[in-house]
């Protein structure tokens, strides 16, 4: 029992040291912007201003099953380009997730939404097209 105790406290301790130098990719922003739908491919307006410089950010659901199949053609390419630091997923059916991208004045209309470069891509694309909006301009 008192070993089962220790690991716990030394697991609960290096996640509380870890969470110290853990930077979260997309943070509330503290600038006024201008709340937009995104519908549609289209250019992020105010980029900056929401965090979203150099961000690659993938809006899914649990319940979007072209969502699932996103994750699995973009997820390889992150980790082959090692885009991992810039990467995140957020499920809009998660409070957290949802309220930061409202925060950030964020609404996606359609799943699955990716957000690289300033730009939205919505819906569900090929591997080809997926990899070639990774690429640099």
């Amino acid at each position: 029992m008192k070993t089962k105790i220790k690991i716990f406290f030394l697991v609960a301790f290096a996640l509380s040291i870890l969470s110290l130098y853990a930077k979260p990719i997309l943070t509330p922003t503290n600038k006024k912007v201008k709340k937009i739908t995104v519908t549609t491919e289209t250019s992020i307006p105010q980029c900056t201003a929401r965090g979203f410089d150099n961000k690659i950010i993938l809006i899914t659901s649990k319940y979007c099953p072209h969502c699932k199949e996103a994750k699995k053609i973009i997820n390889p390419i992150i980790k082959k380009l090692k885009l991992k630091s810039n990467y995140a997923i957020l499920d809009i059916t998660k409070d957290a997730d949802r309220n930061l991208l409202e925060m950030n004045g964020i609404r996606a209309h359609y799943l699955p939404t990716l957000i690289i470069n300033c730009k939205a891509y919505v819906g569900l694309k090929s591997k080809e097209k997926y990899t070639a909006l990774f690429k640099p301009k």
